[in-house]
């Protein structure tokens, strides 16, 4: 059974408000369509910090999730290991839903 946050993720992808994968989360952070990025936990750090500094620069919150890339996968119904959401509503819930122990950059991002 997935955590409520993770159905709220493949709910996300369902209602196209989910850009997976890291060129779709790349573009959608430079188009500025992303409220909240999202990264599995197994990512490699290299990637990791490519997005994070592409996030960053345009004041946008990145999450790093305490789920692997083959759960995240599982929840949204394509291979990606990080996801970026573009709808500020479900960026909200998210982070609401999020298990506190994940590792945040910014503490409570407006959105």
């Amino acid at each position: 059974m997935n955590p409520s946050w993770l159905s709220l993720l493949g709910m996300a992808r369902r209602a196209r408000r989910l850009a997976p994968g890291s060129s779709a989360v790349l573009q959608s952070i430079r188009d500025k369509k992303a409220y909240l990025v999202l990264i599995a936990s197994d990512i490699s750090p290299k990637t990791a910090a490519n997005i994070r500094f592409a996030a960053e620069r345009q004041d946008i919150p990145v999450c790093m999730l305490p789920c692997t890339l083959e759960q995240l996968s599982s929840a949204i119904g394509i291979r990606a290991g990080l996801v970026a959401l573009e709808d500020a509503g479900f960026a909200r819930a998210a982070l609401k839903k999020i298990p506190s122990h994940a590792e945040n950059t910014k503490e409570e991002p407006s959105l």
